[in-house]
């Protein structure tokens, strides 16, 4: 961040008081400038029968890395009529816009106008109103300078900052998330580059899903909540005699250095008496810096005498062994091309994903305990089995989007034809077949999870009607 920079914190009332005490941990409590309280929504019908106090409005936490330095723009209206007569001394600029809130609500000056902002839907849960960014965005930014967004969701942000003339930056984990920004900066005819950055292992773009796919092949784990294990913890694995080990999984993007190691140790320091003896646990890493060792660790604790628990240090190809090669199951696709003249008909006949096919299996697998039945079963002693979730042969239910670029870059970077799109509906599976004018064409099915495969038409011709398919 340069010395005039400001950053905007949005959270939720469950968490934004926890992360406040985070940031001025950083910035400084001295350079918190503002709290700010948007207000989300208007009293309207129904909410008089509530059983609670009703929530209409979200927090905004605004701080800035330089007070002295900062950008801030105030944002004036006209004076309303009869200004003077109620006090007031105008000045060139016009009223500060925050300050029409509730005071002159005649003449066409209202609050309405100040916080009412329309929504450009582009279909995104936690999709902000252009009009709240762009507001934000004029206070605290110039014409030229950067607007960086990083949990940038549907886009509204560098759609904001492009309109008011700043640069961009855009990040997020999710595929949906950075393709529908795509499409919603193409629309405006925004200039931008996407780029992907690889810091690890990512077998899916969730590392919730990842975590959880390494877990269920390693043998005998548990996780810590079947335990009653603390949230240090991953889970642990259990022996032939009933026994467990706990274990701390260090993240698949982050690499083991001495300065983890030393945070990691200290947790263990303070945990070994907690939950009966604790004699022995495995630390698991998958990228590692070459100084640190088994040796190195063993040295590390015996130095520090601050307890006699065994550490382990293990990585994780050692720990799949042969399943290791698990990990990286594709989806499939069973694609058919049919050409005719100088385009082709491409239908989509069958879908599959091991990752949805294993969580399925799983969710059917469990019951549901007696609170949180259906109130059919309230009166049940017993669990109560679950309403079970099918996949169907086709597995078209499965893909969220399916997309086609038709211009073929040649350095690989891949441009979506938007005439050819296809998404998902709320209840309405993909159309599966596709009229192309070309006969060359890369194919990318995303599914439900936001994993994609990426097919060339080339090569699903020599492979038709199978794609992707592992024995």
């Amino acid at each position: 961040m340069s010395e005039k920079a400001s950053i905007y914190v949005h959270l939720d009332w469950h968490i934004g008081h926890y992360v406040k005490i985070l940031i001025d941990e950083v910035f400084g409590e001295e350079n918190l400038q503002r709290e700010i309280i948007w207000r989300i929504g208007w009293v309207s019908g129904y909410k008089s029968i509530a059983p609670n106090w009703i929530r209409n409005h979200d927090t905004i936490l605004y701080y800035s890395k330089n007070p002295e330095d900062r950008v801030f723009n105030k944002d004036y209206v006209p004076y309303p009529p009869d200004y003077e007569r109620w006090g007031g001394r105008p000045s060139g600029k016009g009223l500060p816009i925050e300050d029409v809130w509730g005071v002159f609500p005649q003449e066409g000056v209202t609050s309405l106008q100040v916080v009412s902002y329309s929504s450009q839907d582009r279909n995104y849960t936690t999709q902000k109103p252009e009009g709240l960014l762009k507001r934000i965005i004029k206070a605290s930014s110039d014409e030229g300078m950067i607007v960086a967004d990083f949990f940038v969701g549907s886009g509204t942000t560098p759609i904001a900052a492009y309109e008011l003339e700043r640069h961009f930056i855009a990040v997020d984990i999710g595929i949906n998330a950075i393709q529908t920004t795509r499409d919603g900066l193409v629309k405006k005819g925004a200039s931008f580059d996407i780029l992907r950055i690889k810091d690890g292992i990512r077998l899916f773009r969730n590392p919730a899903q990842t975590s959880a796919r390494l877990f269920s092949l390693i043998d005998g784990f548990k996780a810590r909540t079947e335990l009653g294990l603390g949230e240090f913890w991953d889970g642990a694995i259990i022996d032939s005699n009933g026994d467990y080990v706990p274990i701390k999984f260090v993240q698949i993007h982050d690499r083991l250095t001495k300065e983890l190691l030393d945070v990691l140790l200290e947790e263990i320091y303070q945990l070994q008496d907690v939950g009966g003896a604790l004699s022995k646990v495995k630390l698991i890493y998958a990228h590692i810096d070459p100084d640190i060792n088994q040796s190195y660790i063993n040295k590390e604790i015996k130095e520090a005498g601050k307890t006699t628990v065994s550490v382990e240090l293990i990585s994780l190809d050692e720990l799949l062994g042969e399943k290791q090669d698990m990990l990286y199951m594709p989806d499939n696709a069973e694609v058919v091309i049919t050409d005719s003249g100088d385009g082709c008909k491409v239908e989509i006949k069958r879908f599959f994903s091991p990752y949805l096919k294993a969580k399925t299996d799983k969710f059917n697998s469990k019951k549901v305990k007696k609170d949180q039945a259906s109130l059919d079963d309230e009166l049940e002693e017993k669990s109560t089995p679950r309403k079970k979730v099918s996949i169907s042969d086709e597995g078209l239910e499965l893909i969220e989007a399916v997309q086609f670029d038709t211009t073929l870059r040649k350095d690989d970077v891949w441009v979506s034809n938007i005439d050819f799109e296809d998404k998902a509906g709320v209840k309405d599976k993909i159309k599966a077949i596709y009229h192309l004018p070309v006969k060359k064409y890369k194919l990318k099915i995303r599914n439900i999870a936001g994993d994609e495969i990426t097919l060339d038409s080339d090569d699903i011709r020599k492979k038709s009607p199978l794609i992707g398919l592992i024995n």
